[in-house]
C-alpha cells in the first residue's frame, strides 16, 4: 500500500510526505521545490507493482486524485494548452506553496487540461507495459469516477462541460451528481468499441470480480455482477430490481435520497421538501428536467415505499 492516509491530505499535489505501509516516506522540501508530484509517484509504483507480480494473479486498485482541486500541474503538462483556452490574465505566482486551502493556477483551464492529460498518459503507460508483458489479455482494466465535477478550487466545470448536459453537479444526488463514466478494457474478451445501457453501481465490481476469480463470497451483497456483459454475453446480464442512493454530509444542510426503478428515477430531499418527491423518466429525460410525480402517483408511491425499506 502507498498513498494517504488522510483524504485531506490527497487534495494536495506537492506533499511532503506519504505512506508506504506504515512507514512515512518524506519528501523533503516538496512544497516548496515542486520536486515530486506526487500523481507520478503513484503511477511509478503501479508500474513496478505490476512488474513485480506480473508471474502471478494480481489485483491493483489505483485511485488517481487528478484532475481535483487544487488544479495544479507541472510545467510539461500545462504548457501546450496555455494561451489556448481563454484562460483569464493573471500574474505569476509569487506567495509560497501551502498546504492549507487551495493554491490557485496561474492558468487554471490550462492546468486541468494538463491534469487529464497527464492521467491519459500514465493510464497509457500502464496498459503498455500489460501488453509488453504479454499480460493484455488475462487483465481486465477498468476505469471509472467517484461522482460528478466539482467547482472547489477554481474549476470551471462550465468551461469545460464537466456534466455534459446533465443536471446536477457533486454532492447531488440528480445524474449530473453520479453518473460517471466506466470503461473496460480486456482484449480478446470485451468487444472494443461496444456499448451498454445498463445500470449498475460501484458495489457491482465486488460480486464481479469474484465471479471473474472462480470464488464465491462468504455474505450476501447487493451488488449484481457484471462479468456477463464483460465477457458479451448481455443476454444473462441480471438487472438491479432498484438501486438506491442516500447523501448526507457534515457541513451540507441537505439530506437526499433517490431510487431507480428501471427507467424511473425518484428523488427525495428528505430536509427541505419530504413531501414533494420528484419523478423522473430517464429514457426520454436524462436531463431530469419534468417532474411527473403528479402524473404518476402509483409509481411514486411504488418507489418510495422501497425508499423507506432502504433507510429501515
Amino acid at each position: 500500500w502507498f498513498g494517504f492516509v488522510s483524504q485531506t491530505r490527497a487534495h494536495w499535489y506537492f506533499p511532503d510526505y506519504v505512506w508506504r505501509n506504515d512507514q512515512k516516506v518524506m519528501l523533503p522540501d516538496n512544497p516548496q521545490t515542486h520536486e515530486i508530484y506526487v500523481h507520478d509517484l503513484f503511477t511509478e509504483e503501479s508500474l513496478q507493482f505490476i512488474r513485480d507480480n506480473q508471474g502471478r494473479p494480481f489485483f491493483l486498485y489505483l485511485p488517481y486524485t487528478i484532475p481535483h482541486a487544487e488544479v495544479l500541474v507541472p510545467e510539461d503538462s500545462q504548457a501546450p494548452y496555455v494561451g489556448k483556452l481563454g484562460d483569464p490574465e493573471r500574474p505569476p505566482i509569487t506567495q509560497p506553496y501551502v498546504m492549507k486551502g487551495y493554491n490557485k493556477p496561474r492558468y487554471p483551464h490550462a492546468a486541468r487540461a494538463g491534469m487529464i492529460s497527464r492521467m491519459d498518459r500514465d493510464i497509457g503507460r500502464i496498459r503498455a507495459l500489460l501488453e509488453e508483458s504479454k499480460l493484455a489479455e488475462r487483465t481486465l482494466v477498468v476505469f471509472s469516477s467517484d461522482n460528478g465535477p466539482c467547482t472547489a478550487g477554481g474549476q470551471d466545470i462550465k468551461f469545460f462541460q464537466s456534466q455534459g448536459g446533465l443536471r446536477g453537479t457533486k454532492r447531488t444526488l440528480y445524474e449530473g451528481g453520479i453518473r460517471v463514466p466506466t470503461i473496460a478494457w480486456w482484449p480478446g474478451t470485451t468487444p472494443a468499441g461496444s456499448q451498454s445501457d445498463h445500470a449498475s453501481v460501484f458495489y457491482d465490481w465486488l460480486p464481479t470480480f469474484a465471479e471473474l476469480a472462480g470464488t464465491k463470497l462468504d455474505e450476501p451483497t447487493d451488488g449484481v455482477s457484471l462479468a456477463p456483459l464483460l465477457q458479451a454475453s448481455s443476454d444473462r446480464q441480471r438487472e438491479h430490481d432498484y438501486i438506491f442512493w442516500d447523501y448526507g454530509e457534515r457541513g451540507v444542510t441537505s439530506r437526499i435520497s433517490a431510487v431507480r426503478w428501471g427507467k424511473w428515477k425518484l428523488v427525495v430531499n428528505r430536509q427541505k421538501s419530504p413531501d414533494e418527491p420528484e419523478l423522473y423518466d430517464l429514457s426520454t429525460d436524462m436531463a431530469e428536467q419534468r417532474n411527473l410525480a403528479e402524473e404518476h402517483p402509483n409509481v411514486v408511491d411504488e418507489l418510495l415505499s422501497h425508499m423507506k425499506q432502504w433507510w429501515r
